[in-house]
């Protein structure tokens, strides 16, 4: 809906009007030669055209919304009007969210958590954001967009759904936008977003707004993707970061450890080790190289520390033992 202390649409608007107009080109001659009028306008114009059909693109990958049945020859002209609906506050918000001092005047909310804490936080808007330990988060809700910043950790976000607003995650390398759907991020080295429910549209590359130097890729629910700035085989480049196709996962195991449990199906000791050592305080170390790869199956309590060392030390003494030249015959 439009201001009325300024009843001068915007440039979004004014596209926005335009394609639906010319019926995401396909209507007729006159409104899409005057979309490619003000298209032309400038590379500005050029860039706020691609990113509204970029987007027109990610919504026609969902179901369209079941209409009454008394409107059964405007379906799919209603859809796309549904869709030139929401386009204006996501652009919004992704503008805002390139900006650099995103939060830095909107009096957002800091969550975090220490060591061995995890929390929940419900937000204002009935989302809920669940920080595992050594996590930041930063969350400013507005009108027109909900946006949050993870500076540090870990965090699964249940998104209330909201269309009039969508749901922005900054991880520094890139954007995650939902607008009613549960996703986990984990932010280390590089950045692992997997989609529970619902989907996603993951964005990496340069936070200036350059359409050239910047990757998207749209993930459903069952979908990991990864992104960032070291390279990954069979992920896209621009502009130094990279983009993982969204690949099948289990997420509800990725999801795991907000119910306190880690799951495990064959990964080696060495990254059962290095994955409990991230929510506990209490370290623990590989006593032997040689045992880095053993396979470990199972489910793991994310405080139970003492468990896994006493694991650890049962698989050394079975190592050991395995290992024990055998006596010489008399």
């Amino acid at each position: 809906m439009r201001r009325s202390i300024d009843p001068r649409p915007t440039p979004a608007e004014e596209m926005v009007d335009r394609i639906v107009a010319a019926d995401f080109g396909s209507g007729p001659l006159e409104e899409r030669q005057a979309l490619e009028r003000l298209r032309r306008e400038g590379p500005e114009q050029i860039a706020l055209h691609d990113e509204i059909m970029a987007l027109w693109g990610d919504l026609g990958q969902l179901e369209p919304p079941r209409l009454s049945s008394r409107q059964p020859t405007r379906g799919r002209q209603n859809w796309r009007l549904i869709a030139a609906s929401v386009l204006l506050p996501i652009l919004a918000a992704t503008a805002l969210f390139l900006a650099h001092d995103a939060f830095g005047d909107r009096g957002a909310t800091l969550m975090s958590t220490g060591a061995d804490e995890r929390r929940i936080v419900t937000l204002a808007d009935g989302s809920t954001v669940s920080l595992s330990p050594h996590t930041v988060v930063r969350a400013a809700l507005g009108r027109d967009q909900r946006l949050l910043e993870l500076e540090q950790g870990e965090a699964l976000f249940d998104v209330a759904h909201d269309a009039r607003r969508p749901f922005l995650v900054d991880v520094g390398s890139g954007q995650v936008r939902a607008i009613g759907t549960r996703f986990n991020i984990r932010k280390g080295e590089d950045v692992v977003v997997t989609v529970v429910e619902g989907v996603v549209r993951v964005t990496a590359g340069d936070q200036d707004g350059n359409a050239k130097l910047q990757l998207s890729q749209v993930a459903s629910a069952g979908h990991q993707v990864h992104l960032g700035k070291r390279r990954d085989a069979g992920a896209a480049q621009a502009g130094g970061a990279y983009l993982s196709p969204a690949r099948k996962v289990d997420a509800e195991r990725y999801a795991s450890w907000v119910n306190g449990m880690l799951q495990f199906e064959g990964e080696p000791l060495s990254q059962v080790i290095d994955e409990l050592n991230r929510y506990s305080s209490h370290k623990i170390r590989l006593p032997d190289a040689s045992m880095a790869d053993i396979p470990i199956y199972g489910m793991l309590h994310i405080g139970d520390a003492e468990g896994l060392r006493a694991l650890v030390e049962d698989l050394e003494r079975g190592d050991r033992r395995r290992n024990r030249p055998a006596s010489s015959a008399p």
